[in-house]
């Protein structure tokens, strides 16, 4: 792979990688954790009572968006690395 390939992939990647170092600085993955907790200080026999299932969906989608990844996005985007760049 030559130093192009690096550079061109290091320009796609970063824009995503801060996105979910800032995320991360925000709450994070933990955010769910922390919201229960405020709740009902963590003691509860079913959780749907403390949070909404769509609560709970919503908080990885963020991440996941933030971070650039989604069930749809992998095959639908071009290639990382131009082929052209690889050699």
């Amino acid at each position: 792979m030559s130093s192009n390939a690096l550079l061109a992939f290091l320009e796609k990647i970063r824009p995503q990688t801060k996105n979910v170092i800032l995320a991360n600085r925000q709450s994070g993955p933990d955010k769910i954790m922390s919201i229960v907790e405020d709740r009902c200080s963590g003691v509860f026999d079913d959780i749907e009572n403390v949070i909404s299932n769509d609560d709970l969906s919503s908080h990885p989608a963020s991440y996941k968006s933030a971070a650039g990844f989604c069930i749809q996005a992998p095959n639908a985007s071009p290639s990382t690395i131009d082929t052209g760049s690889l050699y």
